[in-house]
């Protein structure tokens, strides 16, 4: 069973380590002196380190089983695409005009994971996945071949 407080705060913690990796790539990118940039790349860094994983136990206690592995799949592979897409781009940003501003636009490309993610959060107490609640309905009865009453009360019979 899912705690959803844990996956709110999981969640929560997806929020924070995105927002410190792109705050760390703009310090990064205007920093004025070299111990602005190493204090910037260092929470880039670390924060880059712990969002996945976070972000991967999110995904993988919210969603039900059967979709999981294709959710997993088409994030990494939406992941893909955006640096496929988005590399070349921020290449000719750091050649034609400078690496910091090419550092201050992948920052910006960032940007929507946050609200997308703080957005999920929210949606975590509202609408809880129906495969992790527990309830108390009575389970699912078949009566048994010659005996009408027989299943009452009991889970359903499986077998010959």
């Amino acid at each position: 069973r899912v705690e959803l407080d844990r996956l709110w705060r999981g969640a929560g913690c997806v929020v924070v380590s995105r927002g410190v990796q792109v705050g760390g790539l703009v310090g990064f990118g205007l920093a004025g002196g070299v111990w602005c940039a190493a204090a910037a790349y260092a929470a880039l860094r670390l924060f880059r380190g712990v969002a996945p994983p976070l972000f991967n136990t999110c995904i993988t206690q919210g969603i039900d089983q059967k979709v999981r592995a294709t959710v997993l799949s088409m994030v990494s592979q939406s992941d893909a695409r955006g640096q496929v897409a988005g590399g070349p781009v921020i290449g000719w940003i750091g050649t034609a005009i400078s690496l910091r501003a090419a550092l201050v636009t992948s920052a910006v490309l960032l940007m929507p994971a946050l609200p997308l993610v703080a957005a999920a959060r929210r949606r975590v107490l509202v609408e809880p996945p129906d495969t992790e609640l527990e309830t108390d309905a009575a389970p699912s009865t078949v009566p048994v071949k010659g005996e009408p009453e027989a299943g009452r009360g009991r889970p359903e019979h499986i077998g010959p």
